[in-house]
Parts: structure tokens; sequence; C-alpha cells
């Protein structure tokens, strides 16, 4: 199932724009169907990280913690390592959220990182493996 429409992309392309002033970045979107939003670059152009950007309608403080699917970490990861192994670089995943309070918080994966994943999901889609990650490890950009 598709998630990305016109409305998720606008508010991906305010997301964009935020990230870039506030994180000397460059953030060059993927191809549709791509497991990630953004290839996340240094303003030399060098990619330093994967990104995805989401947007919630929720404030940042309801949930614990927020959840992806776990499938979609998992291709992500794998191509980060793939990455990271063609430049000879780490190359970071980082997850950015807009929440509706305004705040953008950002999650950065961390090698050996021990997510709790479980059936889960919401009404839009059909239930499925999701990974937990506790609200406790985001940051404001």
């Amino acid at each position: 199932m598709i998630y990305e429409n016109s409305q998720t992309l606008e508010q991906e392309d305010l997301i964009k724009a935020e990230i870039e002033a506030k994180r000397s970045v460059k953030l060059a979107k993927t191809v549709k169907f791509a497991r990630f939003d953004y290839y996340m670059t240094d303003l030399k152009g060098n990619l330093i990280a994967l990104a995805e950007c989401k947007s919630r309608l929720t404030p940042s403080d309801s949930y614990p913690t927020y959840i992806i699917s776990t499938e979609k970490l998992l291709d992500i990861l794998y191509l980060k390592r793939f990455f990271g192994k063609k430049s000879g670089e780490e190359v970071d995943f980082i997850l950015f959220v807009k929440f509706i309070d305004g705040k953008i918080l950002y999650w950065k994966h961390q090698k050996d990182m021990q997510l709790e994943s479980k059936i889960g999901g919401n009404a839009q889609r059909k239930p499925e493996m999701m990974t937990h990650i506790p609200m406790g490890l985001f940051k404001e950009i």
C-alpha cells in the first residue's frame, strides 16, 4: 500500500527546508517507491545519511514510542550498510518527525541498538510487525 500522496509530499518539503536550514545539509529526494525519503549530504555533496521524513497529527508527547514498520527499518538498515561499504565511511540513518505541536524531532540509528518490535499499526494499514522507538531517544533539530 502506498502512503505517499501530494499532501504528504508537501509536508515533506516543509520539513526538508527546516532541516536544511538548521543542520547545514542538503536533502535529495529519492525515487518513488524507494524505502527511504532522502539522501542527506554535506554541503560538498558527500553522502552522510539516509533520511526518512514524517509528519504526525499528534503532539510530540502523545505516545511513549514512535512506531515504524520493522520491514521498512530493516530494508533501510541494509541500504545503510551498502552505502557505508561503498563509500568507506559510516552512513547514518536518521528519522525526522514533525508533530502537530510544531516540533521536529529526530532519531539516529545507533549500531547494536536494541528496540522492541511487535504486531501493530494503525487504522489505515493492515497489522504488521512494528518497531517501537522510545520517544526519549529523539532529539530536537
